[in-house]
């Protein structure tokens, strides 16, 4: 794939009304700003700087995506175990918990991320912190699925991020770090005393590790 097709095609001002609210036009899109915001995130935040629409149907789709390969990894490591009598509920349940935790991580982590923006003086407004936050988890949201990735799959999430608020805020990458990367240690050291393993290293990767 052509990186400067994207960079002509994935943002545009204004729309086509033909294709408003067309699923696979918005599935479409969707890809094509996972694509670049992964490929080349300097120029995707340029790119967005004066975006106004489609943060919270990427956010929502692309959590659905999370928890479409969460619910599937899940299955995979059922019928590895032995698949038992309530998988059916664990499968639903594996689903909903990846979309709901994945809004509510993000929603925590903009407002925090938002707070400390606001004391290093990033006064671009809360809707730039959140670009730069919800687009940053992309990588988390594709790949911290697949066991022992998530820990890469999380310090790139913390590159882009860094990327989007000296973007997005008009700061330089050196102040955004201290902005993302204090809270981001945090959220992580709390994450590891909630769940082990698995925080860092990737859903059942604790399992695995005693497995070998």
């Amino acid at each position: 794939m052509d990186i400067k097709y994207f960079q002509r095609n994935c943002i545009r001002k204004g729309k086509n009304r033909k294709n408003v609210g067309d699923p696979m036009n918005v599935l479409k899109q969707m890809l094509q700003k996972a694509f670049l915001v992964l490929s080349t995130p300097s120029k995707f935040f340029e790119k967005i700087r004066n975006e106004k629409e489609g943060l919270i149907e990427y956010l929502v789709l692309i959590s659905l995506v999370f928890s479409i390969l969460f619910a599937a990894l899940f299955t995979v490591h059922e019928i590895f175990i032995g698949v038992g009598r309530f998988f059916i509920i664990g499968l639903i349940m594996a689903f909903a918990s990846g979309f709901i935790v994945t809004l509510g991580i993000v929603f925590l982590e903009t407002l925090i991320i938002h707070f400390f923006a606001l004391i290093f003086r990033c006064k671009r407004g809360y809707n730039n912190t959140a670009k730069a936050v919800v687009y940053g988890n992309t990588p988390t949201f594709l790949f911290s699925w697949i066991p022992f990735v998530t820990i890469i799959a999380t310090i790139y999430c913390w590159a882009i991020t860094v990327i989007g608020i000296s973007k997005l805020h008009n700061v330089s990458i050196k102040k955004a770090i201290f902005v993302v990367v204090p809270i981001s240690i945090v959220i992580i050291y709390l994450s590891i005393l909630v769940m082990g393993y698995d925080s860092i290293l990737g859903p059942f990767a604790s399992e695995i590790l005693h497995l070998s």
